[in-house]
Parts: C-alpha cells; sequence; structure tokens
C-alpha cells in the first residue's frame, strides 16, 4: 500500500503511514461496530415487545385483485395493460404437479 504511489513521487514515510492506515482502518471498524450495535439493539426492542406479533399497517397489508388492479403504475406500463388477460390465460390452464421422484417426473423429462 506504501509502495503504490504514482510513478514519480517518493513512497510515503512509514512512520507517518503505518499509524494514519491504522487509525483509518480502526474507526471504519469502530463505525460499523455502532451501526450493527444499534441495529441489534432495536431488533433486540422489537423482538420483546409483546405487541410487535399483532402489528400491522398498510404497507404490509395484502392487496385485494380490486387494488391490485388500480395502482397507479399499471396507468403507465404497456406490460401492466395485459396483465388481466395474461393470467385469465393462466388460469384456465390446468396446474400439473408431480411429485419429485416420482416414475412422472422421468417421464416428462423423456417426452421434453
Amino acid at each position: 500500500m506504501r509502495s503504490a504511489s504514482r510513478p514519480g513521487l517518493p513512497q510515503e514515510n512509514p512512520f507517518t503511514f503505518y499509524p494514519r492506515r491504522l487509525w483509518e482502518t480502526l474507526s471504519t471498524l469502530g463505525r460499523k461496530f455502532s451501526y450493527f450495535w444499534r441495529l441489534r439493539r432495536q431488533c433486540d426492542r422489537i423482538r420483546q415487545n409483546p405487541a410487535a406479533k399483532q402489528y400491522t399497517d398498510l404497507a404490509i397489508q395484502p392487496m385485494t385483485k380490486l387494488e391490485e388492479g388500480s395502482l397507479q403504475i399499471n396507468e403507465f406500463l404497456d406490460s401492466a395493460k395485459i396483465l388481466p388477460s395474461k393470467s385469465r390465460a393462466e388460469a384456465s390452464r390446468p396446474a400439473r404437479l408431480v411429485q419429485i421422484g416420482s416414475n412422472e417426473t422421468d417421464q416428462v423429462r423423456k417426452a421434453a
């Protein structure tokens, strides 16, 4: 690191370079540890809160089909305009579930 300077420039003095590099490394690690510690304490507070399981708000509630169709972004995207017809076509196709490891799986692979 100390010897990786630009060509033509002298090497930096090791008595100034290494203490400064040590300080940069330790201060970066200190900031990361502090951030981690704050997140850890916040996570512990949330886990210990007895009302956390009952918490809900609008952002984490599941959307109904009516709400999905009325999203503002759907008005701007061409692919969203064809989405309802695509989902109807997919719904009309029967679902085919095959257990992994069954003989039917092998037959499907041979047919493909």
